[in-house]
């Protein structure tokens, strides 16, 4: 049964709970978390090319539906909230608004791009009004896990069996030459970085980090059984194993930052021995992942990680996706201050954009596409809003009187870290991964001002309740 979050049918008594499984109903949101993670899976399907743009669309359209079902119901009972950080993102759509006037806006993927941007903002208008306790929060995560963990094993498997796990087809968005550019030789063999449940060469790079996370932060949890850790720990094992196959360094190090964060986090709360068995467990997996993979990808995976401890993590990413950060900061930032205009870069362009008179423009990192959108003014509000959410998490998983709620916020916590840390790596606020971003910050949110919101005594004067937090 689909529960619509309606406060009315909770219980005051059971809120609080410790127990995970208290018979809390399924509802929306966990609906929508397993859409995003899994509908790509979709594409693996022979003949599924011809319909590639409704499936890559669906996940941003629910997002959409959610937001005219819930915010429109939270607005009938005159549910007044603001999560910190959420003006900054109004401002920052408002921005994007005034972008669609600029004189080289390409209307229709400048639409088209509008209002992509607002379903991955969106998540955060709907979640701050939903009514979400600590164990439910605690089971979107474990949701976040399985679901990308069967990702991240069909990526091991199309490593070992391609010719039954790989796609039928790659993706109809980029050249044979392109793909072909995405394989490389491995021992004995050709090897294409594993696509994951996508049809996308190294899709299955963000599935593998969220898997390689959220398992080591399970199996050091406290009380969690040790035939549970057992299967966490291979989980780690097998999704830094196809991590290492997909390639990409970037959510390696990205991954690696997150798990840094956990253990200075438990650590800093004076759980020393948890804080201890993340790094010890991390660097006894990651070693093993990479002993495995370089038997299966030779050299190759062996040199292009190994180089990063050669050259040095600074040095390695000035010559790689440092070059688009000066790049954008030594020259796009003086050519468009104010934007150059809606729907010149990116899939929307690709799809909807191809105006011969005005030129398209190509960004490899996110701030080169904020830069785009809306110049100057929309790449301070998205950062600003972005360290906003950051401080607001961090502060939930250092001090609050509920220990699953602390646990979960950690979680959200480094998980939104790596999220924000690939801005500068990829366009991370222009994917699923920042509609992630917003969806567990907002249920944070909720579930921090849940009981406060909706168990408040009504006023003995009949007024409408004050808003909780303004």
């Amino acid at each position: 049964m689909i529960d619509s979050g309606d406060p009315r049918v909770e219980s005051s008594t059971s809120f609080y709970s410790t127990d995970s499984s208290s018979g809390e109903k399924w509802g929306w949101i966990e609906i929508f978390i397993i859409i995003q993670f899994l509908s790509p899976g979709i594409l693996m399907l022979p003949g599924a090319q011809v319909i590639r743009l409704p499936i890559r669309v669906l996940p941003y359209f629910f997002s959409i539906v959610l937001f005219f079902v819930l915010f429109r119901q939270r607005e009938q009972k005159k549910a007044v909230l603001r999560a910190p950080a959420s003006a900054w993102l109004v401002f920052a759509l408002v921005v994007m608004c005034l972008n669609l006037f600029h004189p080289t806006t390409i209307l229709y993927s400048g639409l088209a791009q509008f209002a992509f941007q607002l379903t991955i903002i969106g998540p955060i208008f709907w979640t701050m009004f939903l009514f979400i306790t600590p164990d439910r929060l605690e089971r979107v995560l474990w949701i976040c896990l399985w679901c990308n963990a069967l990702s991240a094993i069909v990526g091991a498997l199309q490593v070992y069996y391609p010719e039954i796990f790989l796609p039928a087809e790659f993706t109809s968005a980029h050249s044979l030459e392109y793909l072909s550019s995405l394989s490389f030789e491995g021992v004995n063999r050709m090897i294409t970085r594993p696509p994951g449940l996508s049809d996308v060469p190294s899709g299955a790079a963000t599935g593998a980090a969220i898997t390689s996370f959220l398992a080591l932060f399970f199996s050091t949890k406290k009380g969690c059984r040790v035939w549970v850790r057992f299967v966490l720990m291979v989980l780690v094992l097998v999704a830094f194993f196809t991590l290492y196959l997909t390639q990409v360094r970037s959510q390696f190090l990205c991954l690696i930052a997150a798990i840094i964060a956990l253990a200075i986090l438990r650590l800093r709360s004076g759980e020393g021995v948890r804080g201890l068995t993340v790094l010890i467990s991390s660097a006894a997996l990651v070693a093993g992942a990479f002993m495995l993979a370089v038997g299966v990808g030779g050299d190759t995976i062996e040199f292009r990680y190994l180089d990063l401890a050669e050259t040095g993590l600074i040095q390695s990413f000035q010559e790689n996706r440092g070059q688009f950060l000066q790049y954008t900061l030594e020259r796009l930032l003086w050519e468009y201050p104010l934007g150059s205009g809606m729907g010149r870069w990116g899939m929307m362009y690709n799809y909807f954009g191809q105006n011969p008179l005005v030129s398209a423009l190509w960004a490899e990192i996110q701030v080169t596409g904020w830069l785009f959108d809306g110049g100057i003014p929309l790449c301070f509000l998205y950062l600003g809003a972005i360290t906003i959410s950051l401080f607001y998490i961090y502060r939930i998983s250092i001090n609050n009187p509920d220990p699953t709620l602390i646990m979960a916020a950690r979680g959200i916590f480094c998980l939104n870290l790596m999220t924000a840390a690939n801005l500068f790596a990829g366009p991370s606020f222009n994917t699923q991964n920042g509609m992630i971003f917003w969806t567990l910050y907002g249920l944070l949110f909720s579930a921090t001002y849940s009981r406060q919101r909706y168990l408040q005594p009504a006023s003995k004067t009949g007024e409408t309740e004050k808003p909780i937090l303004s």
